[in-house]
């Protein structure tokens, strides 16, 4: 198995042969895969969507089983500790949208940036799954950070001309017809967020839509950690492009849906990368379906 080819070279086969199975289980999927052999595991039904009870049950207790897995695992191939308790650990079997093995990289990413100073970001927050992991995060280290969350709550905006589709998980036929698609309500985020604090004065929600203008005036002085998944084109330069002013040297951004549902995520992190060479190193884990850029 190819996998984990990028793997250290000491880490045991047998060590990687179960990763790489965890890794698929946990709904990563190698690049290429048919629409129809990919299973992935999806907490909050889509509209028309109903689940049963005794499903979303044997769902949670088979992600409590591969979250447990792939964190002992994934510690072991990186030599990091990602410091995930019992509350992180209920966080992880949550998220929705994001994989384990990409959530596994937040931590870390959260991990390497302990010590570097500024505020996290999430860009695109959804349903508010994400934001609850990284606020627990937050809360746990009690560094006195703020969380501040993106979105429109509108669903996607209107694609741009580099907004290639790649995929078309919903079969909707064009990328255009994606438009408002994905819109959750501000209120699901304020309760998820409440499930982790019920306090309101560490985070800061900015509603609206993603925009080179409206971040220049709503965002924070430094950026130590960023989650972009905003899918497109426009908004993904537009944030990237702020973190090349505001994200200190250490600081890492993940980025969401690279070269997986619209070309335009990958497209816009390679312009960034070449007007700025010397500013990010860029990594795409395992070839899945996200980028890490940390900050030079």
């Amino acid at each position: 198995m190819r996998l984990l080819r990028f793997a250290k070279p000491l880490i045991p086969m047998r060590i990687k042969s179960r990763l790489a199975e965890t890794l698929i289980q946990s709904g990563w999927q190698p690049p290429g895969t048919p629409r129809s052999e990919v299973g992935w595991i999806v907490e909050v039904p889509l509209p028309g969507h109903r689940m049963t009870a005794l499903e979303l049950q044997e769902q949670k207790d088979y992600r409590r089983s591969a979250v447990g897995e792939i964190i002992t695992l994934f510690e072991a191939l990186y030599g990091v500790d990602l410091g995930t308790d019992g509350r992180i650990a209920d966080r992880l079997v949550r998220v929705a949208g994001t994989t384990l093995l990409e959530a596994a990289f937040i931590l870390k990413s959260l991990a390497e940036t302990r010590e570097i100073e500024g505020d996290w970001c999430e860009y695109g927050v959804a349903h508010g799954r994400t934001s609850a992991l990284l606020a627990q995060v937050m809360l746990k280290e009690k560094r006195g950070r703020t969380l501040w969350l993106y979105d429109s709550f509108e669903g996607l905006p209107a694609p741009h001309e580099k907004d290639v589709l790649l995929n078309d998980i919903y079969e909707k036929g064009s990328m255009a017809a994606y438009e408002g698609m994905l819109s959750f309500p501000e209120a699901a985020l304020r309760a998820e967020l409440a499930t982790v604090d019920p306090g309101t004065d560490w985070f800061m929600i900015k509603k609206g839509w993603i925009t080179s203008e409206s971040l220049e005036t709503g965002s924070p002085d430094r950026i130590s950690f960023a989650y972009l998944d905003m899918d497109f084109y426009q908004s993904t330069l537009d944030v990237l492009n702020l973190l090349v002013e505001r994200m200190p040297a250490g600081g890492i951004a993940v980025i969401d849906d690279y070269g997986v549902f619209s070309e335009g995520v990958r497209t816009a992190v390679t312009e960034v990368m070449t007007a700025h060479p010397a500013a990010f190193a860029l990594e795409n884990p395992f070839k899945s379906k996200f980028a890490v850029m940390k900050r030079l």
